[in-house]
């Protein structure tokens, strides 16, 4: 009776009745349908609901202080085959196609800032979904050279839920975001 390797594949005991052309051919069988199987899991994740957008528009996006924050905008789609995109409508979001949980990054290049105890604040913020800001960073500007914020999170998603970056800053007048992108990709 012929016994199977943990991945499935068959192979004679010592005891079966040898029939090489046989047994080969299922090994063969056994390996192809495996490989197959490998393949198409890729091909799977290859094709993942993904969109990474950058921007600002224009280059840079004036943040006032202390008004609550701005969402950021973007102008560039580097990729999306999902649709979950649309900047010439909506540029400052993300929309969600397909329900699951996401791998989100956002990151945000603050422009020198005015003085040297600003503090700014990056927010994921989410539409829809039971969990409004599923990430949030804040650090102290500086004010001689840029200053980059990046948040990675999971996050929940149903179909029609939508994804913002928005940032804040407390210096005393408005600071540049001089560089932003939001890279959104299925998990499971």
């Amino acid at each position: 009776m012929p016994a199977n390797t943990p991945r499935g594949y068959t192979y004679p005991l010592l005891s079966d009745t040898q029939n090489f052309p046989a047994q080969i051919q299922d090994l063969a069988q056994d390996i192809d349908l495996d490989v197959e199987s490998l393949d198409n899991a890729i091909q799977a994740a290859y094709n993942r609901d993904s969109v990474r957008v950058t921007g600002p528009i224009g280059g840079t996006q004036a943040i006032a202080s202390g008004a609550g924050g701005a969402s950021i905008t973007y102008s560039t789609e580097v990729y999306d085959n999902n649709g979950m995109a649309n900047l010439g409508v909506l540029n400052d979001r993300i929309t969600f196609q397909t329900q699951g949980i996401y791998l989100i990054t956002a990151h945000v290049r603050w422009d020198v800032g005015p003085n040297a105890t600003w503090g700014a604040v990056v927010a994921l913020t989410s539409t829809g979904s039971t969990v409004a800001q599923p990430a949030l960073m804040s650090r102290q500007g500086h004010n001689t050279r840029q200053t980059d914020m990046t948040i990675t999170a999971p996050h929940f998603a149903s179909v029609g839920n939508t994804m913002r970056v928005v940032a804040a800053q407390v210096s005393g007048v408005a600071v540049n975001v001089i560089n932003a992108s939001l890279t959104v990709t299925l998990l499971s």
